[in-house]
């Protein structure tokens, strides 16, 4: 799946030094997308090579779908579950 790779070498860049910036400009990605797979990847606990070594499966549920995991009553971009894991059980 090309969306798993493009995803594995944002936050290869990101593990690398990387600034979000530089990493959006580079895969022709806005800011927030980066910031979202970095804030989901540190929130993992999983080391990049951990990460890295992921099925296509477990990534696209690290990874993918999260609008429809967030629910369409929440504004385009914030996700309730990230700030509040406790309220909104997987």
């Amino acid at each position: 799946m090309q969306m798993n790779k493009r995803i594995k070498n944002i936050l290869r860049c990101y593990a690398a030094g990387m600034g979000i910036k530089e990493t959006a400009s580079t895969f022709h990605t806005s800011r927030n997308t980066v910031r979202k797979y970095v804030r989901l990847f540190l929130s993992s606990r999983k080391s990049i090579d951990q990460l890295l070594s992921l099925s296509e499966e477990q990534l696209h549920e690290m990874f993918g779908g999260t609008e429809s995991r967030v629910g369409s009553l929440l504004p385009k971009g914030l996700n309730w579950r990230l700030c509040f894991p406790d309220m909104y059980p997987a």
